[in-house]
């Protein structure tokens, strides 16, 4: 995590099992949730464009316009962004579970591709697989223990804001458990449970693994900062 300019440490605390089985239920803290829009604005925004990326192409559009470096910045990241919307809130789910993983991990380093740096379409989801972790402790040597982490997330964000919508999310939630459920028990392949992280009582996430992970999660609209 060092290229976000984030201690993976301090993600551990986040993610503490409530459940272990037949599925692993994490319940985010409220007051970590809170924390997220200021310990996570600036890593995530990494995970889009690094911070010499972006001093670089804003300095190379202020020669053009003949604009200060520093105004253009702004525009220049917001080319990279998703808007508000789906593909914001499932962007947030497989950043979530990009750190979620290397958490899990921990004290092996857990180390992948930030896919969302290669969109195409900055509007649209990153195609083919959401989140990949290699973990090689014998690094530069093959071993036994080298490790693959491929992630499948679904999120499913409201804004909370009428009963509605909280109904919505809360039977979504039910139907995503009890999938999350009938596939940990099935799976035959590996003895891992499956894995749910709820933030702060209404989000939650589910992984199976090692050999293929399916996460979910559900929660607020993820917070915006202006």
């Amino acid at each position: 995590m060092d290229d976000l300019g984030f201690e993976i440490t301090d993600a551990i605390e986040w993610f503490v099992a409530a459940i272990e089985n037949p599925f692993v239920l994490v319940r985010v803290r409220e007051e970590h949730a809170r924390t997220w829009i200021e310990v996570l604005f600036s890593p995530f925004r990494r995970c889009y464009i690094t911070d010499e990326v972006l001093c670089d192409r804003a300095a190379k559009v202020a020669e053009e316009c003949g604009q200060p470096a520093e105004k253009l910045r702004a525009e220049v990241l917001q080319s990279k962004l998703p808007d508000p919307g789906p593909t914001m809130a499932g962007d947030f789910g497989e950043l979530l579970v990009y750190l979620y993983q290397a958490a899990k991990e921990h004290p092996r380093l857990a180390f992948g591709p930030k896919k969302w740096r290669l969109k195409q379409d900055r509007t649209k989801p990153a195609p083919r697989s959401d989140v990949v972790h290699f973990v090689l402790p014998s690094w530069p040597q093959p071993s036994e223990e080298d490790t693959i982490l491929c992630a499948e997330v679904k999120t499913k964000a409201t804004n909370g804001g009428c009963w509605c919508g909280r109904a919505r999310t809360a039977r979504s939630l039910a139907v995503w458990r009890s999938y999350a459920r009938r596939a940990a028990l099935s799976c035959r392949r590996s003895s891992s449970p499956t894995s749910s992280v709820e933030l702060g009582g209404s989000p939650e996430l589910s992984v199976y693994g090692p050999d293929q992970r399916r996460i979910a999660v559900f929660g607020r609209t993820p917070p915006t900062r202006r």
